[in-house]
């Protein structure tokens, strides 16, 4: 791809407003100050541009240490299926290589499903034993959090019943006991790449 250049530099608001836009998270582009700042306090940011445009963009969130958050993977459409994506992800997560944990929380599509685990994720319910979860949500029905435990996923009727998937690079094999870290969910998946 002709024109085609990764860098670090966080993109400006209506760059960001306009590639949020394209790939329909308006949720992000009603505020666009605050996309701004989020993206600004994001430990890093890894961008694509086509002839100056930004076609592309991923992030990192989290301490840096122990834990980070893959955030906002986004490739506007008529550039994805070229290996954008699969770049701005190796790019963002490369100084981050030793970190013990990398987590990410996706809507809970096939597609999406076969790119993560092309990526090395895995489904935190595929680990082979319960990950604890305690999440507060607007609409959680306990306050503050809701507390509840993915079975394997052997054990679970169907793992397509909510609306978001949940990965981590977390090693597949069992921890011990005090090496659990919890995860917050929702009632439907949590995922991990090995």
């Amino acid at each position: 791809m002709n024109g085609l250049i990764y860098q670090t530099a966080t993109p400006s608001q209506e760059e960001l407003v306009d590639l949020y836009g394209a790939v329909g998270w308006t949720a992000y582009t009603r505020d666009p100050e605050r996309l701004a700042a989020a993206v600004s306090a994001s430990l890093a940011v890894a961008a694509a541009r086509q002839d100056g445009e930004l076609v592309g963009l991923t992030r990192v969130v989290g301490d840096g240490q122990t834990i980070v958050y893959l955030q906002d993977v986004l490739v506007r459409p008529a550039h994805q299926r070229r290996g954008i994506g699969r770049e701005l992800i190796r790019r963002v997560l490369e100084p981050y290589r030793d970190v013990r944990q990398k987590v990410l929380i996706t809507d809970d599509e096939p597609a999406q499903r076969a790119f993560y685990e092309s990526m090395g994720f895995t489904e935190t319910g595929d680990l082979g034993y319960p990950i604890r979860t305690a999440c507060s949500s607007p609409s959680s029905t306990a306050s503050p959090a809701r507390y509840g435990t993915h079975p394997p996923s052997s054990t679970r009727p169907s793992r397509r019943s909510g609306r978001w998937s949940y990965w981590t690079t977390r090693s597949t094999s069992r921890p011990p006991v005090d090496e659990r870290w919890p995860t917050c969910s929702p009632p439907s998946q949590s995922w991990s790449a090995t």
